[in-house]
């Protein structure tokens, strides 16, 4: 499915926060109960316009990515994809783009997930790694990848390989 991203605007609050809402008040919900005026006060208030780049699908917001970039470390600070739109590969090719950035930088992709979000099966399956957690989230990184290290494995392979036969002295303790 095609989309684009763009900066978020102040009046793409209202539709941001309906779609927070829909990404995240069931598991919310689980963990501390959801009151939709506090919730919408804490997302207007926490909300930086600067980090979140909406994404839309036909002109219409169906996402948004919320980012914070840092000179060491990029962190995803929040992720949603209506559930209309879910499991069509957009957050996938989303939190991909974000890691490329920060691979072009070599620095780290950091994040967390609340511990009952299934999204973490996809983060994990994109390569971040566990690496703490608080009562209520896991916290995932993702170390950019060192192209030498490829190589240098290759290398080492190349050289077990062994064509002919191979004399092998064992030595028995006794």
């Amino acid at each position: 499915m095609e989309f684009e991203l763009r900066g978020a605007r102040e009046k793409d609050i209202d539709v941001l926060f309906q779609i927070h809402k829909d990404g995240y008040e069931e598991n919310v919900s689980k963990i501390w109960g959801w009151d939709d005026e506090m919730q919408s006060d804490m997302f207007r208030k926490s909300i930086v316009l600067e980090n979140v780049r909406v994404i839309e699908v036909q002109g219409i917001p169906i996402g948004y990515v919320s980012v914070d970039r840092k000179e060491d470390l990029i962190f995803i600070q929040s992720i949603a994809i209506s559930s209309s739109h879910r499991s069509k590969g957009i957050g996938t090719r989303v939190i991909k783009a974000v890691i490329e950035e920060a691979e072009a930088s070599g620095i780290p992709v950091h994040l967390q997930v609340m511990k009952i979000n299934r999204a973490r099966e996809l983060y994990e399956r994109l390569g971040f790694k566990l690496y703490g957690d608080t009562e209520t989230h896991f916290k995932f990184k993702k170390e950019p990848e060192i192209e030498g290290e490829v190589e240098v494995e290759k290398e080492e392979e190349e050289e077990v390989e062994v064509e002919g036969e191979v004399e092998v002295e064992i030595e028995v303790p006794e």
